[in-house]
């Protein structure tokens, strides 16, 4: 085995594509239900569009606001959080995730106009590092930790 196997071992690897903007996009499941999702090592936070809060059975007990910055708003509103979400990315699995909600209407339409596909949400660091996750930009691969 050589070095990288080693590191490798006990992990599961993902394929991604990059999108026609050039983001890393990956399959993941949210509560049993697939969705699309960019990987953004630069998020804090895991986000699904408010607008899927159903088809994601993502509960949240309360109007528990969430302040948040970035993801191509300044002042994102109506941001709620869901706890106790199961997020699984092949064998990959971290149950009683913490999941935002968020508009992501803007960012679905910027996609849209540059002709790439609609996204679900975003990965963010919080379950890469969960995951002692590792990019190979190379292979085009994602490897989590099982």
């Amino acid at each position: 085995m050589n070095n990288s196997q080693n590191l490798l071992q006990g992990y599961t690897s993902v394929p991604f594509k990059y999108t026609i903007t050039n983001h890393i996009e990956i399959t993941a499941l949210v509560n049993g239900k697939e969705g699309v999702f960019l990987i953004d090592t630069g998020a804090s936070n895991s986000c699904i569009s408010l607008n899927l809060k159903d088809d994601f059975n993502l509960i949240c007990e309360s109007n528990e606001d969430v302040e948040i910055t970035g993801i191509g708003s300044n002042n994102p509103t109506g941001t709620q959080i869901s706890h106790g979400n199961t997020l699984r990315i092949n064998e990959s699995i971290v149950t009683d995730f913490p999941i935002v909600l968020l508009q992501m209407d803007h960012i679905n339409e910027t996609l849209l106009i540059n002709k790439a596909n609609e996204l679900d949400g975003v990965i963010g660091g919080d379950f890469l590092e969960l995951t002692k996750a590792v990019i190979d930009y190379n292979t085009r691969q994602i490897f989590f930790k099982k």
